[in-house]
């Protein structure tokens, strides 16, 4: 073969190689990414560096950064209140438990469903060996949310599991409701 032809076999590999490369770049950098309901905010999950981002989309500038404590090998779940106010950001910590993380866009604040509140609604005093795992389930309302709880219980192999509503603005526990699973 003489140069001429190799040349152009090799060229359209190499196009189609940093083609690929960069997609693959994109992919891995901005894993999921979702709008608010009043389209006013575009949160993204950059994989690589396991950041959350929201940026207003009439001004693009960045409204929150969060550096996530997501499992390198799982990505986040969002999800927006009706009045786009809140972002519940679910995710899967490297301990294997679940998390939620919860983002004010009117307050400029972050904060997660406190653990040791749920301890005190469910009687408890002592902390639990292990970790409690929130599943964020729904919103119910503008400033409600439904979520699922689980634990292993430290003196029995049974499973502590129930679900509450939780207030989101004051982080009170309204309703809760326990069983053995």
């Amino acid at each position: 073969m003489n140069r001429k032809k190799i040349m152009l076999l090799i060229i359209p590999a190499i196009i189609i190689l940093i083609v690929s490369g960069c997609f693959c770049f994109f992919v891995l950098t901005h894993f999921c990414q979702t709008a608010s309901p009043d389209q006013k905010h575009l949160t993204s999950y950059n994989l690589f560096n396991r950041v959350v981002t929201t940026k207003h989309t009439q001004t693009d500038t960045q409204t929150l950064e969060l550096l996530s404590n997501c499992a390198p090998w799982q990505s986040p779940r969002f999800s927006w209140s009706p009045n786009s106010r809140y972002l519940a950001i679910s995710y899967t910590d490297a301990d294997h438990c679940r998390r939620i993380h919860m983002a004010d866009f009117v307050d400029h604040k972050s904060f997660s469903v406190r653990e040791n509140d749920l301890l005190s609604a469910c009687g408890r005093a002592t902390p639990i060996e292990g970790c409690i795992s929130l599943h964020f389930v729904e919103w119910l309302d503008n400033c409600h949310a439904l979520i699922k709880f689980s634990w292993n219980n430290d003196k029995s192999s049974n499973t502590v599991s129930g679900w509450f509503t939780w207030q989101v603005a004051t982080g009170q526990i309204l309703e809760l409701h326990t069983g053995a699973a």
